[in-house]
């Protein structure tokens, strides 16, 4: 028995993660997705655009377009890569350096909303679980529209 509300659950907790992780940045010019690719740069400097994209799991229209506002805001810098002067790297300013402790805060706190009331064994168990999703989405990420008919093999192990 399959529990087609599940995708759904899914979904409306990633939304509500990112709201409140970005809740009262817009001020700062940060809005709930670019607070995960700023994160990203930070934790990972010198990194190119469609990396971002890849790391974070975002489309490269929607990245450029956040990296833009990022760069606008005074948070990125874009600079030619060392060993390839056409490729433009990703640097975070001082300025994201310095809101950096402030962002971790922010998630530290939705973690622990997050999982209020869960035992360590129900999360470790909930992080396979989810890790064995992202994998079956991984798996068909590459075909254009739905996979056809073929059943998906279950995948092994936890994380």
């Amino acid at each position: 028995m399959t529990d087609d509300g599940v995708p759904r659950r899914i979904m409306h907790c990633a939304r509500q993660l990112e709201r409140l992780a970005g809740r009262d940045l817009s001020p700062l010019g940060l809005g709930s997705g670019r607070v995960r690719l700023l994160l990203d740069i930070l934790e990972n400097p010198g990194e190119t655009q469609e990396s971002l994209s890849l790391h974070a799991g975002v489309d490269k229209t929607t990245t450029a377009k956040a990296v833009k506002r990022l760069e606008a805001a005074g948070y990125v810098q874009r600079r030619p890569a060392e060993n390839d002067r056409r490729l433009r790297c990703l640097f975070p300013t001082d300025s994201a350096r310095a809101l950096r402790p402030d962002l971790m805060r922010r998630l530290r706190l939705v973690h622990e909303i997050l999982l209020q009331g869960f035992l360590e064994t129900e999360i470790s168990r909930l992080s396979g679980y989810l890790s064995r999703m992202l994998e079956n989405l991984d798996r068909n990420a590459d075909q254009n529209g739905f996979p056809d008919s073929r059943p998906v093999l279950p995948t092994t192990g936890w994380d």
